[in-house]
């Protein structure tokens, strides 16, 4: 065997065989049983929003969201996040000249997540998560000034990807909940917008080439 000929990678593999053989042990509790075995969960909580923290027009959303989560191992599981956020609020931009500029979003995101947890059954148990999906931003602005007044809609569909960390709470072996943290990142492009003219007309995102999010949710998780 391979072992036997690489006496060195033998050494090295030793702890590590001699853990796998260990973890089968353990794995016949029943609480370790279950917490080893594949199962299926599915979560719902609001978020809030941090966007653009370190720029001077940051913003506060909120958000709800939705997952289903396949464990497929003892320490790993994927899952498909839906999610919608909003502004609960527009900004508003003041100028000398007496012009004004309300600034209105919303994102509609689709995002795989995969997680790693610890294996062991525990009452609180901590994970981390790589993220990468798609969403689809929504902005609304209107221009004031004097008697002019001015209304534009621009979307886009742009690719999302982000890390996230959070500790979930077992209530029981089917009821939970937790807290999450995640920051994701969106890239924006300027949008065309066809004019009455026939013109076209290039609209800058209010973001400025990337939306950048942090935020805190809630779960509430159900597991079978």
């Amino acid at each position: 065997m391979q072992l036997c000929r690489r006496p060195a990678g033998g050494v090295l593999m030793a702890p590590l065989l001699l853990l796998a053989i260990a973890s089968t042990g353990r794995a016949q509790t029943p609480d370790r049983a279950q917490s080893e075995s594949r199962s299926f969960s599915f979560l719902l909580g609001p978020d809030v929003i941090l966007v653009q923290p370190h720029r001077r027009d940051s913003a506060t959303w909120v958000g709800v969201h939705a997952e289903g989560l396949w464990r497929f191992a003892p320490i790993a599981s994927l899952g498909v996040i839906g999610g919608y956020r909003w502004q609960p609020y527009s900004n508003v931009t003041l100028y000398d000249t007496g012009q004004s500029v309300r600034h209105d979003a919303r994102l509609m995101l689709v995002v795989a997540e995969l997680r790693m947890q610890p294996a062991a059954a525990r009452v609180v148990k901590p994970w981390v998560a790589a993220k990468l999906g798609q969403g689809v931003l929504r902005e609304s602005s209107s221009f004031d000034f004097l008697m002019l007044h001015e209304h534009r809609d621009r979307s886009q569909n742009q690719a999302i990807s982000g890390l996230g960390a959070g500790l979930d709470w077992l209530f029981s072996t089917a009821f939970g909940a937790g807290l999450e943290l995640r920051a994701l990142t969106m890239k924006l492009d300027d949008v065309e917008i066809p004019m009455s003219s026939g013109n076209t007309e290039i609209l800058e995102s209010w973001w400025f080439g990337k939306l950048t999010m942090f935020s805190l949710g809630l779960n509430l998780t159900w597991t079978q």
